[in-house]
């Protein structure tokens, strides 16, 4: 069965199977969704070199601030937002 999509008075034919979107998002929300634990590198790939280094280097910050935190995940989620 095939679905169709319309995007700015496009129309696309998008195939019952086809599971993934391309998108784009601002280093900052990444760098939020990072460090807040709710979004992983391995959940997507890089299209390009430039953002696989961008990710690679939220990731390793993410990680090394994490490291350093001795709250639980539920108390990193809402006191290290502030």
């Amino acid at each position: 069965m095939l679905r169709h999509s319309k995007l700015n008075g496009e129309t696309r034919v998008l195939s019952e199977n086809q599971n993934v979107v391309q998108i784009e998002i601002g280093i900052d929300k990444l760098e939020s969704l990072f460090n807040k634990g709710q979004l992983c590198a391995t959940d997507f790939r890089c299209l390009n070199c430039e953002s696989k280094k961008c990710i690679w280097d939220l990731c390793l910050a993410s990680c090394a601030k994490r490291m350093q935190c001795e709250l639980t995940s539920f108390e990193c989620y809402t006191s290290c937002e502030q």
